[in-house]
């Protein structure tokens, strides 16, 4: 028994996934923000040729779609035909996010958009941020989380997660320190 608790405690705290990612994109809440973080590579061998696009940054839950850039616009290429299957990850509209760093990305139900001349293969990084907002005010359905799209031919994935608030990491905490005071006791 105290294996299995120990092994179950360790899961639901780390909140380990099974699911393997090429890209892995995670959002969590801080200090009265949404923050959208991520890291990664994606083989677009076998989708074919991009075409020129221009990515604004924002997100569309109820679209499924996240695009990481410059909310001004940002010049990027795009695979139009990139995606096997995507994702809704809540109800919300489209909202333009307010602070952009690092390489654009952008994942919709049908397509893909990367920085111009990407190599097939090459990292990806980068943080997107929703200023006075929360997953709540985004329609965001965190607790559903994760959420995955495919990339068609090479199978790679984006997989979406919601990082725990810290309330959530202090009850892993404090559950363990209660159940030890509690099998003491006895």
């Amino acid at each position: 028994m105290r294996t299995f608790l120990t092994a179950f405690v360790l899961l639901v705290c780390l909140n380990v996934s099974a699911t393997q990612a090429a890209v892995v994109v995670q959002m969590r809440e801080m200090a009265g923000d949404v923050v959208f973080s991520y890291a990664g590579s994606l083989d677009l061998s076998g989708v074919g040729n991009p075409g020129l696009s221009f990515s604004f940054g924002g997100i569309t839950p109820s679209g499924g779609d996240l695009s990481f850039a410059s909310p001004s616009g940002t010049e990027t290429e795009i695979y139009s035909t990139a995606i096997a299957t995507s994702s809704v990850f809540g109800s919300g509209g489209r909202t333009p996010g307010s602070v952009f760093q690092g390489d654009p990305f952008s994942v919709s139900s049908s397509a893909i958009t990367m920085p111009r001349n990407y190599i097939s293969g090459s990292p990806i990084v980068g943080s997107f941020s929703f200023q006075g907002q929360s997953f709540s005010s985004l329609g965001i359905n965190s607790l559903a989380a994760p959420y995955v799209w495919t990339v068609n031919g090479s199978g790679d994935s984006i997989t979406l997660t919601a990082v725990p608030e810290p309330s959530s990491l202090a009850a892993c905490v404090l559950f363990p320190v209660w159940y030890a005071v509690r099998r003491k006791r006895r």
